[in-house]
């Protein structure tokens, strides 16, 4: 006996079936499959921003604080900046390794640089703070706090500072870190003020990046819309594929390969899309 494939829609306790043959659900499958790459492509350029967002919004003046409370801000704002390359580069080595517009200066024996690589590598050389911000990343993963001292101005707002030779000692920089720092010629560096222009330089490479594959891969994403809409119409929420197992009864049914298709994503995507055409 074979199983059934259905779209399954729920609103709250009401739920619809409608049967698709084995060709429909497959076709269809594909096509949710591709939004879904859209949706994870979305997901990878904003992943940063809850950290970035409790960065932004912490007051570092406040009384009544722990330091290690202002450290794990720090650490969380540093380490998503990390973690966000970390993922784009292991998504893209995934999906685009023979591309050679994503690796430009690849050859038989390495990948080289991807696109995102390339546009992180310019923007270190070129800006001082992203250098620092990267130094203060690899200082707090090994349990140090990423600032020299704590100073207060006439106002009593509090300041982090990290000096330049703490940056310098430790291995914090390579070579080309330490030539721009100390080019640079500055004693100190404001933590909060380097944090912050690092994640404007993290927004740049991030909308470069999704803007590019959103260009790539665009009729892939238009004609898989196309595809769902004709099924399921235009109301999304809620939708699912479904591929019911036999085995089971009613009462134990399991869905497999459920495919989430969420409208209110796409139609995020799509926004952006437009915006970068």
């Amino acid at each position: 006996m074979e199983g059934k494939y259905v779209i399954l829609k729920k609103n709250g306790d009401y739920k619809c079936k409608t049967e698709l043959t084995e060709n429909d659900y497959k076709k269809l499958l594909n096509a949710a499959k591709i939004l879904e790459e859209f949706n994870y492509l979305f997901f990878l350029g904003c992943n940063y921003i809850k950290a970035k967002d409790d960065f932004l919004n912490y007051n570092f003046s406040q009384f009544n604080v722990l330091e290690t409370d202002m450290f794990s801000v720090m650490h969380n704002a540093l380490n998503a900046i990390a973690t966000n390359i970390n993922m784009w580069e292991t998504y893209l080595k995934r999906k685009y390794k023979d591309d050679k517009e994503i690796f430009p200066f690849q050859d038989d024996k390495n990948l080289g640089k991807s696109y995102f690589g390339l546009k992180d590598s310019e923007y270190y050389d070129n800006n001082v703070e992203y250098v620092v911000a990267k130094a203060l990343r690899n200082m707090s993963t090994h349990t140090e706090k990423p600032f020299s001292e704590i100073w207060y101005d006439d106002n009593y707002n509090r300041h982090f500072a990290i000096h330049t030779e703490h940056l310098l000692a430790n291995g914090n920089l390579n070579k080309s870190g330490k030539d721009i720092v100390l080019k640079s010629k500055k004693d100190y560096f404001d933590v909060i003020e380097v944090i912050k222009q690092a994640y404007e330089i993290v927004d740049k490479i991030n909308n470069d990046m999704v803007n590019l594959l959103l260009k790539k891969d665009w009729m892939n994403f238009y004609s898989s819309r196309i595809t769902i809409r004709d099924y399921i119409g235009f109301d999304w929420d809620g939708a699912y594929l479904v591929s019911e197992n036999p085995k089971y009864s009613k009462e134990h049914m399991m869905f497999l390969n459920i495919t989430n298709i969420s409208k209110n994503a796409m139609d995020n995507i799509l926004s952006i899309a437009a915006k970068s055409l």
